[in-house]
């Protein structure tokens, strides 16, 4: 009995001694904190609130959705070393590695929704500007695995085959465009509307030019083969214009009097042909022009005045006036004249020349309209021969006749 009541105690004492040993063995491995930093001494089930375990310590800081997860979820066996730091090692790569393993690239911890989608693209080929900014990520990525993202091309018509296609003003497959689109669209505009550069064509539009129709300048949305001339569109204008007649005297090159502004007034600069003064500024084109003639117009003045030069009779201007009418007329007015006889012979030298001691031009110029005769002993007192030849008794040039006056006296003194 004595023996029996033995080695029941020994047997007892064996299980004392091995039950805080097997209490010891971690079944999370080798760990270098104390389980009272998770655990309550209640039970092992119970946790330690708040725990004193520091997540961060091991490298991976608990934040966002992370700090709200059970640690099963994350750590579905209890031997915590097993687990890796990485996105995928937790959470199942979508993408099948295509856009490689760093998550956090696009996502965060606080959500797989990724805010900055705009900022995050414009790391790729292809920025999300102006429209593409606010379309779904499947407009664009469609047809292809959900999540797939790689490979997709960049190009405009990738996306805008069936809009090519589609357009008709202008038809863009029968005119042949180009499918690059951005020669003519905008990819930061909010609109599809175009902003093709028409001045790359060798023809800037301008003025009223921007804002007609382009099928105005292309009928049958034909774009190859447009006239650059402005006859080529504006010959009915040329043609039909009465104020003046524009056909067949004038030239059609319109741009030497039109402007793309607008089609009227025109602006044509007649002062370098002929500079318009005076009075010929307010008279009819066809005044000079008769007949629609633009092309030999005369420059001279007796060209369009011979029927004033021919009339004139105060004085009489044929035969003997030059017809050179700026000499004594201007284009202010036909009337006065400004004839300077002082060039000539000073009028107003001496007390008999002066105003009021002859009435006419004729009471010098005996001979009607023939001013290069005159009379000098018509007007003075030299009607006594003897007596003026007495006077001019030595004078070797002296002469008895009506203009030998003037050999000597040419100024009139």
């Amino acid at each position: 009995m004595t023996s029996r009541l033995f080695v029941i105690v020994w047997f007892l004492s064996l299980a004392v001694l091995a039950s805080p040993a097997r209490a010891q063995n971690s079944p999370h491995g080798t760990l270098k904190i104390e389980c009272g930093d998770c655990h309550t001494a209640a039970s092992w089930k119970e946790m330690a609130y708040p725990s004193r375990f520091e997540h961060g310590k091991t490298g991976f800081a608990l934040t966002g959705q992370h700090a709200l997860v059970k640690c099963i979820t994350c750590h579905t066996s209890l031997v915590f070393a097993r687990e890796g730091g990485g996105c995928v090692d937790c959470h199942t790569d979508v993408h099948r590695a295509e856009l490689g393993t760093l998550c956090e690239r696009c996502h965060s911890p606080q959500s797989w929704i990724i805010p900055d989608m705009i900022q995050k693209h414009a790391q790729t080929r292809f920025s999300l500007v102006g429209a593409h900014a606010a379309v779904n990520c499947d407009r664009c990525h469609s047809n292809v695995q959900k999540y797939e993202y790689v490979g997709l091309r960049s190009d405009c018509y990738a996306c805008h085959a069936s809009t090519y296609e589609m357009t008709t003003s202008p038809n863009h497959q029968s005119v042949g465009f180009s499918t690059d689109c951005v020669q003519c669209h905008s990819v930061t505009a909010l609109r599809w509307v175009g902003t093709f550069d028409h001045g790359r064509t060798g023809f800037p539009l301008t003025g009223a030019h921007r804002a007609i129709p382009c099928g105005e300048c292309h009928p049958g949305g034909t774009f190859t083969g447009a006239p650059a001339q402005c006859v080529g569109c504006h010959m009915t204008d040329y043609t039909g214009t009465t104020n003046p007649p524009h056909a067949p005297g004038f030239s059609t090159e319109c741009q030497a009097c039109h402007s793309t502004t607008a089609w009227q007034p025109a602006t044509f600069n007649h002062d370098a042909a002929f500079p318009l003064t005076g009075a010929h500024r307010t008279v009819a084109c066809a005044n000079c022009h008769p007949g629609n003639n633009y092309a030999n117009t005369p420059r001279q003045c007796s060209g369009c005045h011979l029927d004033d030069y021919n009339n004139a009779t105060n004085p009489v201007h044929a035969p003997g006036f030059a017809t050179t009418c700026e000499t004594c007329h201007s284009t202010s007015a036909w009337r006065p004249s400004t004839f300077n006889h002082e060039s000539a012979f000073p009028i107003a030298a001496g007390t008999r020349h002066s105003p009021g001691r002859w009435n006419s031009c004729s009471d010098c110029h005996i001979v009607p309209g023939n001013y290069s005769a005159f009379s000098c002993t018509d007007c003075h007192a030299h009607n006594d021969k003897a007596q003026v030849d007495s006077d001019h008794r030595g004078q070797s040039r002296y002469t008895y006749t009506p203009t030998s006056c003037f050999d000597c006296h040419p100024r009139g003194n």
